[in-house]
C-alpha cells in the first residue's frame, strides 16, 4: 500500500474517532423523578401502591430502559427488593413513565417492624437503580430516590366480654353476649352487619346475624351485645349445668364484621372472626 492510501485512511480513521467522541460528547443522559405515588387500593390486609417514574429523554436519539432494581425501604430497613427486567423504550426527546407496581402486607409490616403496631403512617425511602443503554455510550447506572409517608391500616380489635343471663329456667334460657369492639385507627368505621356462630364446650349454641349499626370514631371504643337464646331441650342438660355451675365457659366465636369506613379508597370490608378462650356468666 502507497504512503498516499496509508496517509488516507490514517485522516479517515482519525476523522471518523473524532466524529464519534462529538457525538458522544453530546449524548445526555435521561432525567429521572418519581413524578406520583398512587394509592392503586387498600384494605384491612395490604396497601397497593404504584410508583410513577418519568424518564425525560433530552437526546435526539432513542434509548432503552435495560432494567432497573428497586429497594423500598421502612423506617431506614429494607422492607421490599425486586428487579423489572423488562425493556422499555424511550423515544427521542420525549418523557416517558414507568409504572412500579408493590403491595404491601400490613401483617409483614407489624411483624417486621414492631413500633408501627401504635403509628397511624410510617416514613418509607425507594432507592432505584435505572440501567440504560444509551447511543455510543453503551450501557450506564442511574440512581433515583424518593422518599414519602404511608397510612398503616389496622383491623378493629375484637374481643369477648361476658355471658349475661337474663332469663333462664329449666327448659330454656335468654342470654347477652358482650364483645368489645376497638378502632386503633385515625379514621372512623361503622359495623354494618356481625355474622356469627357461638359455641360453648364445642357445641354450637347460637348461630345468626346482628344488623344493629354501630359507629366508631378514631381510636373509639364500642360494645356490642348480641342476644342468644337457647333451648335445654336442644342442648340437654349439660348446657343447663354449664350456666348454673358459676364457672368459666370454653367458647368459640366465628363469623364476620362487615364495616364501613370514611376512607374513600376503602367504603367497605369484611373482617374475618376466630376467637376462642374462656368467659364469665353474669346474673
Amino acid at each position: 500500500m502507497s504512503k498516499t492510501k496509508l496517509l488516507s485512511l490514517f485522516i479517515l480513521l482519525s476523522l471518523t474517532g473524532c466524529a464519534i467522541l462529538k457525538e458522544a460528547v453530546k449524548v445526555k443522559k435521561p432525567d429521572l423523578s418519581v413524578e406520583s405515588v398512587r394509592l392503586a387500593g387498600l384494605s384491612f390486609q395490604d396497601l397497593d401502591l404504584v410508583f410513577d417514574i418519568a424518564v425525560d429523554n433530552p437526546n435526539p436519539l432513542p434509548v432503552t430502559l435495560a432494567r432497573f432494581d428497586y429497594d423500598l425501604r421502612i423506617e431506614d430497613s429494607s422492607f421490599l427488593k425486586g428487579i423489572q427486567e423488562e425493556p422499555s423504550r424511550i423515544a427521542a426527546a420525549e418523557k416517558s413513565r414507568i409504572a412500579l407496581p408493590l403491595t404491601l402486607d400490613f401483617g409483614d409490616l407489624r411483624r417486621t417492624f414492631a413500633t408501627l403496631k401504635d403509628q397511624d403512617s410510617t416514613s418509607y425511602e425507594l432507592i432505584c437503580n435505572l440501567v440504560f443503554d444509551l447511543p455510543v455510550l453503551g450501557e450506564r447506572i442511574l440512581p433515583l430516590r424518593h422518599s414519602g409517608k404511608l397510612p398503616v391500616v389496622k383491623p378493629p380489635h375484637i374481643e369477648v366480654g361476658d355471658l349475661k343471663i337474663k332469663r333462664i329456667n329449666l327448659t330454656s334460657a335468654d342470654l347477652v353476649l358482650q364483645l368489645g369492639l376497638r378502632n386503633p385507627n385515625s379514621f372512623a368505621f361503622g359495623l354494618d352487619r356481625l355474622d356469627y356462630n357461638f359455641s360453648v364446650g364445642g357445641k354450637s349454641w347460637a348461630t345468626g346475624a346482628s344488623t344493629h349499626p354501630v359507629q366508631l370514631t378514631e381510636k373509639d371504643s364500642q360494645t356490642v351485645e348480641i342476644p342468644v337464646s337457647i333451648s335445654f331441650l336442644n342442648l340437654g342438660r349439660s348446657a343447663y349445668r354449664a350456666l348454673t355451675k358459676k364457672k368459666p365457659l370454653d367458647y368459640q366465636l366465628s363469623g364476620n364484621l362487615d364495616l364501613n369506613t370514611s376512607l374513600p379508597l376503602l367504603p367497605n370490608a369484611k373482617i374475618p372472626i376466630d376467637l376462642s378462650g374462656s368467659l364469665n356468666v353474669l346474673r
